[in-house]
């Protein structure tokens, strides 16, 4: 056998007959369904199989069945199984057959006769999986003397598959380590402003954005449900809304906020005076420092200010002052309000100053006596 970088892995049966990828130059290889496999196959019959391929110095690879099942010369292989692979024998997934050698060799017509072949009818559909009562039982019959001599050295389990029912150009998608093949497959779920790359230590650190908290969930899910470790540093449309508006309310402004795109909010509050907005504006530029735009709506119907005459009408409890160093507001059931909260009523406790109590709302004070 020639170097890894001569090997393909080809599709042996199917509408994609024919088709083949290069191995990647390690020689190590894990073929799927999912879109972060080295090799794809796209196709429904091949949901929830997978299979790890790694060549040997000898030319012969080792097969081990990450999920699902193949089946290979007749025996069926089941997760976790292992299994020693020759060149040029075929193997089956979701009624793919694809096998793995040299790419000029002209021994590909005999692996498409076998796989194009019944299993023989000797062979023990429930035989053991054992790599040397597999490859003698399947190689009792026809089989045997359809192989040469050279390829029965070893045994057999199983590679993979390569057959998709998306365009040609996607049939096979080897190639790029961890990152690159994870990128794919978030791209290909339909968030293409997410990048991926490698740290040193293995870790895949994922960045950029998407619109919803659950849009997040969900690439978070992608990635775990292969055992994948990850930092997620993606920045969510929902998650700087909420922080500007939360930064507007906490300094006595009435807000809602929206996300428009990646980086921009807008906030609608009462008019407000430039000087408020200004200050509102510094304040949350500070707090989010995702945010590269600001975009201000006005709403006058939010200009509802309360007929606030009592700290019971701030807190909408029965209320007491409480001196003291600091002194705060403490209500019936027990809640503490201390200079900087914002009171349920919408206003911003700004200072308890002996009988005086300081509210503020969309930068507007008032002033209470107790």
């Amino acid at each position: 056998m020639s170097g890894s970088e001569d090997l393909v892995v080809r599709v042996l049966t199917g509408t994609r007959s024919g088709a083949e990828a290069g191995l990647p130059a390690n020689g190590r290889a894990t073929i799927g369904h999912e879109y972060w496999h080295d090799v794809v196959i796209r196709e429904d019959a091949t949901r929830g199989c997978a299979l790890e391929l790694n060549l040997g110095d000898d030319g012969v690879a080792r097969l081990t069945v990450l999920e699902g099942s193949a089946v290979l010369l007749g025996s069926t292989l089941q997760a976790g199984d292992t299994a020693v692979l020759p060149p040029f024998v075929p193997v089956t997934i979701g009624g793919v057959a694809v096998a793995f050698g040299s790419a000029e060799s002209d021994r590909w017509a005999e692996a498409g006769a076998i796989a194009g072949s019944r299993a023989p009818a000797e062979a023990d559909p429930d035989a053991p999986a054992s790599l040397a009562a597999s490859w003698r039982d399947a190689t009792k019959g026809r089989l045997g003397r359809s192989l040469r001599p050279k390829a029965i050295i070893g045994v057999v389990v199983l590679v993979a598959l390569l057959l998709l029912v998306g365009p040609a150009i996607e049939a096979l998608q080897i190639g790029g380590g961890p990152a690159e093949r994870t990128e794919r497959a978030i791209t290909a779920a339909g968030y293409g402003a997410v990048k991926v790359r490698e740290a040193q230590d293995g870790t895949l650190l994922l960045s950029g954005y998407v619109a919803t908290d659950a849009d997040r969930q969900r690439i978070r899910g992608l990635v775990e449900a292969k055992a994948m470790r990850a930092t997620l540093a993606i920045e969510t449309g929902e998650e700087n809304a909420r922080g500007v508006a939360d930064v507007a309310r906490v300094n006595g402004v009435e807000a809602r906020a929206r996300s428009i795109r990646a980086g921009v909010v807008e906030l609608t509050t009462a008019p407000l005076t430039p000087e408020v907005r200004g200050k509102v504006t510094a304040l949350i530029r500070r707090d989010v420092p995702s945010l590269r735009r600001l975009i201000y709506k006005d709403d006058p119907s939010m200009d509802r200010e309360s007929e606030i005459k009592t700290i019971a009408d701030a807190t909408k409890r029965v209320s007491s002052v409480v001196a003291g160093d600091p002194a705060y507001i403490i209500t019936a059931d027990g809640a503490r309000y201390f200079p900087g909260a914002v009171m349920p009523s919408g206003h911003r406790l700004v200072a308890i100053q002996e009988q005086t109590v300081v509210l503020e709302r969309n930068g507007r004070q008032i002033r209470l006596k107790f």
